[in-house]
C-alpha cells in the first residue's frame, strides 16, 4: 500500500513515517519537489507513484499570515481530499484540533481553529466517494523535541526542575487534555489497517483530562520533585479549552497508555 505522507518533517510526521515504514511505502515529498498548493500537480504526482492513500499533516500556525494560514488549513485539506477521491483511494486521514471546535464554550477558537474547522466542514459534508475520510481532532500535542516551542508546558517543567513556585493566574483552574505523537501515530496506523471504523471524525483525546493544578501534581510525581503553585487572584483567568467526549469506543483501547507517553516525553526532555 503506497502512502502519501504530507508533513513528514514535523513533529507529528516524524511519528507517523516511523510507524509506518514497517508495513507501507510511505511516499514523504518535501515541498521543493511537490508544489502542494496546485491541485494537477497532486494529481499527477498521486498518478506516477499509484498512492491509494493521503495523510495530511501539514499545518499553518502563524495568524499573521491569514492568507497562508487559509491556504494550508483549510484549501489544502479540501483539495487532498478532491484528489483522493478523482484516483480513487481508499482512506485520507487529516489531523485537526480541538481548537477548531466552535463552541462557546472553547476560548481557544481563533483564526486558526476557523481555518481548520473550514476544512473539517468540507471533508465531513462533502457526497461520499471512495476515499472514506478521517479527521483527527488533536488536544495539545507534546514531545521532547517540541517542548522548547510549546511556552506554557515548557516554563511549568522548567519551574519544577528548578524548584521555583508555578503561579496560576486568575480564579480559574482550566482543565487540560494532552497527548503525544505516538498515541497520534497509533490511531493512523489502526485506521489505515483496519476496514470496521466507519467513524469520520475522532477525538484523539488522553482518556484523563486534568486541572491546571493536577498537571502540575502530575508533572512532579513523574520528575520526582514536590510541587509548588498558587493562585494570583488578581490576573486575568487562563483561557479554557474546550474538552468534548471520545466520540467512539474504538479508540480507548489505543490511548489508555497516554499518560505512560507523556511520562516517557517529559524524562527525555529533562535528559538532554
Amino acid at each position: 500500500m503506497n502512502i502519501l505522507l504530507l508533513g513528514s518533517t514535523g513533529m507529528l510526521g516524524k511519528t507517523i513515517n516511523a510507524g509506518l515504514n514497517e508495513s507501507y511505502n510511505t511516499l514523504c515529498p518535501n515541498r521543493r519537489n511537490l508544489d502542494v498548493t496546485n491541485k494537477e500537480t497532486l494529481l499527477n504526482y498521486c498518478r506516477l507513484n499509484k498512492v491509494d492513500a493521503i495523510i495530511n499533516c501539514i499545518v499553518e500556525y502563524d495568524s499573521t499570515e491569514p492568507f497562508k494560514m487559509f491556504q494550508i488549513n483549510s484549501l489544502l485539506p479540501m483539495t487532498l481530499f478532491e484528489v483522493a477521491n478523482e484516483l480513487g483511494m481508499s482512506k485520507f486521514i487529516n489531523i485537526s484540533t480541538l481548537s477548531a471546535d466552535n463552541r462557546k464554550e472553547n476560548e481557544y477558537f481563533d483564526s486558526y481553529g476557523l481555518s481548520k474547522l473550514l476544512s473539517d466542514k468540507f471533508i465531513l459534508n462533502s457526497q461520499s466517494g471512495s476515499a472514506h475520510p478521517y479527521i483527527i481532532r488533536c488536544p495539545q500535542i507534546i514531545s521532547a523535541d517540541s517542548l522548547d516551542n510549546q511556552f506554557f508546558i515548557k516554563n511549568i517543567i522548567d519551574s519544577l526542575v528548578r524548584g521555583n513556585e508555578i503561579v496560576i493566574y486568575g480564579n480559574n483552574d482550566p482543565y487540560r487534555n494532552i497527548i503525544t505523537p505516538n498515541e497520534v501515530c497509533k490511531l493512523v496506523v489502526y485506521l489505515l489497517s483496519s476496514d470496521t471504523v466507519v467513524d469520520k471524525f475522532i477525538n484523539a483525546l488522553n482518556p484523563k483530562s486534568r486541572k491546571l493544578s493536577e498537571m502540575i501534581d502530575f508533572f512532579a510525581k513523574i520528575i520526582g520533585v514536590p510541587a509548588r503553585y498558587s493562585f494570583e487572584r488578581s490576573k486575568n483567568d487562563i483561557k479554557n479549552y474546550f474538552i468534548p467526549e471520545m466520540l467512539s469506543c474504538h479508540f480507548k483501547h489505543i490511548l489508555c497508555d497516554t499518560d505512560t507517553s507523556i511520562q516517557i516525553e517529559l524524562l527525555k526532555y529533562i535528559e538532554k
